[in-house]
């Protein structure tokens, strides 16, 4: 989630909808509980959001983003392990892409 808010934050937008499969990270990022180990992470977050007009964090179950899901397995699959941005539809994605537009 850092990744993407400091990525997005590069791009100059202002409103942005965060989604997560994980109702805990959600949670933790917009709560206020404080866990030790992950909180510098989450401050760190906290003081990135202020590069944004409107920001808001978002569950949502792994199958309404289907797009979303498979870009983290195949970025996950990478020897690198580097997160990827993409500017164009990559092939292995347009069916996911072609089922999300439709539901």
């Amino acid at each position: 989630m850092r990744w993407a808010v400091v990525n997005l934050s590069c791009f100059n937008y202002k409103k942005v909808i965060f989604e997560s499969d994980s109702q805990e990270l959600i949670s933790l990022i917009v709560g206020e509980e404080i866990r030790p180990k992950i909180d510098p992470i989450r401050q760190d977050i906290k003081q990135l959001l202020q590069h944004f007009e409107e920001v808001k964090f978002v569950y949502s179950q792994r199958g309404g983003n289907e797009v979303a899901d498979r870009i983290a397995k195949e970025s996950l699959s990478f020897m690198n392990y580097d997160p990827k941005l993409y500017s164009i539809v990559p092939s292995w994605l347009k069916s996911h892409v072609e089922r999300d537009r439709c539901i």
